[in-house]
């Protein structure tokens, strides 16, 4: 049997922790929007830099084994390649900056425009959140890998449902208390579960890389450091390196080109 001081005492451990995890998001939130403001432009430039970096290595590979192999030869080694290289590391579509993700279906594909509006815009807001070059660990690099190989399943698969799930807009979703016509559980029972499912989403959340990331630039922020301005200038470096790599390969597809 339960007192009624025992059901106040759990009521308002669900009430502080409930306003924590509210708080929290709303921290999540603003340090998101401006990580989007200060890096957002030069990650979307980067992503579409990597992408047309990797099309034109495929493309002067294969002008390559063409001019070593001839054309016949050529088609039997090109059909036998790809199970020789090595898998990718993920690196985010252009796809929600300009256009769908090559060889994946793209949310318009059976979709209404308004749905796949909305689709490419929290594709894009998850791919700037999750991105592997934010990453301040090589674990927080392989989580945000693994994030976003989700997000691009999601994507490709045009599930909208699944994508505001990622995006999770409402931190107290999904946490009402049961019902006696869901579970037949006694009210302590009932509020002890509540309590469990928000500490459990608050934990989850504390693990967010974005709130890793947010704890890091209030370190560097307190030792006189700006983190995020230092992973501006090391994306910049990035992305002059990629422009003088795409530069490079489309120089060298001219001069196949031109032969």
């Amino acid at each position: 049997m339960h007192s009624p001081s025992d059901l106040y005492r759990l009521r308002l451990d669900i009430q502080n922790a409930e306003l924590e995890l509210a708080e929290l998001t709303a921290e999540l939130r603003t340090f998101e929007a401006e990580v989007d403001a200060r890096l957002g432009a030069m990650l979307d430039q980067l992503s579409v830099l990597e992408n047309e970096v990797l099309n034109l290595t495929d493309a002067v590979q294969r002008l390559r084994d063409q001019h070593l192999y001839g054309e016949k030869q050529f088609t039997y080694f090109d059909g036998a390649r790809p199970a020789e290289r090595p898998e990718r590391e993920y690196i985010p579509h252009a796809d929600a900056f300009r256009e769908a993700p090559p060889a994946e279906p793209g949310p318009g594909v059976g979709t209404p425009p308004t749905a796949a509006a909305e689709i490419k815009a929290i594709y894009r807001r998850l791919a700037r959140r999750s991105h592997p070059d934010l990453a301040i660990s090589e674990a927080d690099r392989q989580q945000r890998t693994a994030e976003m190989a989700e997000i691009n399943r999601a994507y490709a698969a045009g599930d909208l449902a699944a994508l505001q799930k990622l995006a999770d807009p409402d931190p107290l979703a999904g946490l009402s208390v049961p019902t006696e016509a869901a579970a037949p559980l006694s009210e302590e029972q009932r509020l002890k579960r509540h309590l469990d499912q928000v500490r459990q989403r608050l934990a989850n959340l504390s693990r967010h890389p974005s709130v890793q990331l947010s704890l890091e630039v209030k370190l560097a922020r307190r030792a006189g450091r700006d983190l995020l301005a230092e992973m501006a200038q090391a994306l910049k470096h990035k992305v002059a390196r990629k422009v003088a790599e795409r530069d490079y390969l489309r120089s060298q597809l001219d001069g196949f080109e031109h032969r």
